[in-house]
């Protein structure tokens, strides 16, 4: 119950730090959902972060939802090309991102 009640606090916090880092304990340990949450939860305190997003859209790729992983890379590009240069690093990444989901639903063309 201790657990349970803990992650209940961590996923109502305000604190995006704290929520931040267990994210990446979780991802580590192998626990996709638990990770899509905390992502969820930051994207929810920050919508316009492009860090938040990107890591919510791989939490949902690393689950196996790639349709879904695929609108969130799409979004997540969108985003970084409108508030960055399209050579920006993190306009790359998305880029790989969005093509790595397209890849793994058999659209290689596309990718």
């Amino acid at each position: 119950a201790d657990l349970q009640q803990m992650l209940a606090k961590i996923l109502t916090s305000e604190d995006e730090k704290l929520i931040l880092d267990m994210s990446r304990l979780v991802q580590e340990m192998g626990d996709y959902y638990l990770n899509e949450l905390l992502c969820r939860r930051l994207f929810e305190l920050d919508s316009d972060n492009l860090e938040y997003m990107n890591m919510l859209a791989c939490a949902v790729f690393d689950q196996g939802r790639y349709k879904e992983a695929e609108e969130l890379h799409r979004q997540c590009l969108e985003a970084a090309k409108t508030a960055l240069e399209d050579t920006h690093p993190s306009a790359l990444g998305s880029m790989s991102n969005l093509a790595a989901a397209v890849r793994k639903q058999g659209r290689y063309k596309e990718a």
